[in-house]
C-alpha cells in the first residue's frame, strides 16, 4: 500500500486505496474491541472498588447497633469459618490436581489398552469408510505413511469424544461450583456485619457473589478444556525404512507379507509410546489449565475475599 497514492488520489480507486480501505476497516474494528475491553475493566475496578467502600460504610454503622459481646461472638463464629473455608480451599486443590493426573493416566492407559487388542488393530487400521490396509497400493514409504495417518486419526477421535471431554468438564465445573459456594458463605458472612443483602450499584440493584456466568471473574470465564488435533505422529515408518536389516528381508518376502510386516512393526512402535504420548498431550491441554484455574481460584481469587 502507497500512503501517498492513497492520499493524492483518494477519489480514484486503486491498489492502495482498496487495501487501505481493508486495513481501516479492519483497524477500527480491533480500536472498538480494544476499547470495550479497557472500559469493561476499568468500570469493574470501579465498581468493586465503590461496593467495598459501601460495604465498609454500612459495615461501621451496623457495628454501632451492636453489643460488645455480640461483635466478639460474631468475630470468633467468622474466624472459625474463614478458617474453615481456608482449609476447604487448600482441599479442592489437592483434590483436583490428583483428579486431573488421574484422568490422563486413565484415558492413556484405556486406548493403550484397546490398542492392544487384535480385534481393535483390525478397526484401527481398516476404516469402514476406506480401502483396507492390506489392500493399499504398495510404495514402502507411502505405505507406512499411511499406517500413521489411520492411527493418529483414531487417537484424536478417542480425545476428541464427548465422554473424554466430559471428564475434564466435569472437573472445570466442580471448581466453578466450589468458587460460587465459597463466595455465597462469603457474602452471607459479609451481610452479617453490614446488614445489606443487596448493594446499589449505578442505579441498579444486583446479588452479592456470582449467580449466573457473567458474574464469574475473568480468570474463569476464560476457557479451559480445548483438546488439539494431532496428538501424536513421529514418523517411525520413515526409521523402519532405513532400517539396514529390515530392508533386505524386505526384497525376499512376497508383497502381501511385506505389507503385514510394515503393519506390525509401524503399529507396535505406535501402541507402545502412545501412553507417554497421550499423557504429554492431555497433561500440557488439559492438565495445566485446570491446574491454572484451580490455583486461580484458591490462592488468589478467594484468598483476596476472604
Amino acid at each position: 500500500m502507497n500512503c501517498l497514492d492513497v492520499f493524492l488520489n483518494a477519489e480514484n480507486e486503486n491498489v492502495s486505496t482498496k487495501e487501505f480501505i481493508k486495513f481501516r476497516k479492519v483497524l477500527l474494528a480491533n480500536v472498538e474491541k480494544a476499547k470495550n475491553i479497557r472500559f469493561e475493566r476499568h468500570f469493574r475496578y470501579l465498581l468493586d472498588l465503590l461496593e467495598n467502600v459501601s460495604k465498609g460504610l454500612h459495615a461501621r454503622l451496623h457495628l454501632k447497633q451492636m453489643s460488645a459481646d455480640t461483635q466478639n461472638r460474631l468475630t470468633e463464629l467468622h474466624l472459625r469459618s474463614i478458617q474453615d473455608l481456608k482449609l476447604k480451599c487448600e482441599k479442592i486443590r489437592k483434590s483436583v490436581l490428583e483428579k486431573t493426573a488421574l484422568i490422563i493416566e486413565d484415558i492413556a492407559t484405556d486406548c493403550y489398552e484397546k490398542m492392544s487388542k487384535d480385534s481393535e488393530k483390525k478397526i484401527i487400521l481398516n476404516p469402514s469408510d476406506v480401502t483396507p490396509m492390506i489392500e493399499v497400493k504398495w510404495h514402502p514409504t507411502r505405505f507406512a505413511n499411511e499406517i500413521n495417518i489411520r492411527i493418529t486419526e483414531y487417537v484424536n477421535n478417542r480425545l476428541q469424544s464427548e465422554q473424554v471431554l466430559q471428564k475434564f468438564e466435569d472437573v472445570k465445573n466442580e471448581i466453578i461450583s466450589f468458587y460460587r459456594e465459597v463466595s455465597t458463605d462469603l457474602s452471607a458472612m459479609e451481610n452479617q456485619w453490614t446488614n445489606v443483602v443487596k448493594t446499589e450499584s449505578f442505579g441498579e440493584y444486583r446479588r452479592e457473589g456470582p449467580s449466573d456466568q457473567d458474574d464469574l471473574p475473568l480468570q474463569i470465564k476464560i476457557p479451559v478444556v480445548a483438546l488439539s488435533v494431532l496428538v501424536m505422529v513421529a514418523l517411525v515408518a520413515l526409521g523402519i525404512m532405513v532400517s539396514p536389516v529390515l530392508i533386505p528381508t524386505l526384497l525376499i518376502m512376497s508383497r502381501d507379507d511385506r505389507k503385514r510386516r510394515i503393519i506390525d512393526e509401524v503399529y507396535d512402535k505406535h501402541k507402545d509410546k502412545i501412553r507417554g504420548e497421550i499423557r504429554t498431550h492431555l497433561t500440557k491441554n488439559c492438565g495445566d489449565p485446570l491446574n491454572d484455574l484451580v490455583e486461580n481460584v484458591t490462592k488468589d481469587l478467594l484468598p483476596s475475599r476472604i
